[in-house]
């Protein structure tokens, strides 16, 4: 009977410093975790902001957002009439696309009309000549009667 008591007191020292050892690795494991999480989550951040930096250096498209303008001379969509070619002529770095398809020959027109040219003066013509007249009343002169005249006889 003390030989067997003797097993079970070896066994349960044994089992003890079994679990003594398990807990040392859990909290070495853990640790190790929370280092791994830490590099994890800067790597992700490093990432976020390399992303960010490299949208910046993006290239967006030029034309973007012309689509919606509308010429007021030709009405043609992507471009208003100051940039109108119909208007002022193809320059040399932009011929016409059609012409490209029809022929090899580069037609350039000579005579070019400027901004300056096309602008509209406008001037200012009264239409009638018509008065306002302006009525200004104190507290004294709110409780006498009033005559409104109109100025037409």
């Amino acid at each position: 009977m003390k030989r067997i008591i003797k097993e079970f007191i070896q066994d349960k020292e044994e089992l003890i410093s079994t679990v003594a050892h398990l807990e040392e690795e859990v909290t070495l494991l853990n640790s190790n975790l929370t280092n791994m999480t830490k590099s994890v989550r800067m790597l992700n951040k490093g990432s976020e902001v390399l992303d960010e930096v490299l949208e910046i250096g993006k290239r967006y498209p030029q034309h973007r957002g012309y689509k919606n303008l509308r010429c007021h001379h030709c009405g043609r969509y992507g471009h208003i009439r100051p940039q109108c070619f119909k208007l002022y002529g193809y320059q040399n770095w932009n011929p016409p696309k059609h012409n490209k398809k029809k022929s090899h020959t580069k037609k350039v027109v000579k005579s070019k009309a400027t901004y300056k040219d096309t602008q509209i003066k406008k001037e200012w013509k009264p239409k009638a000549t018509m008065s306002c007249m302006i009525a200004h009343a104190t507290l004294r002169g709110s409780k006498e009667d009033w005559y409104l005249d109109d100025g037409y006889p």
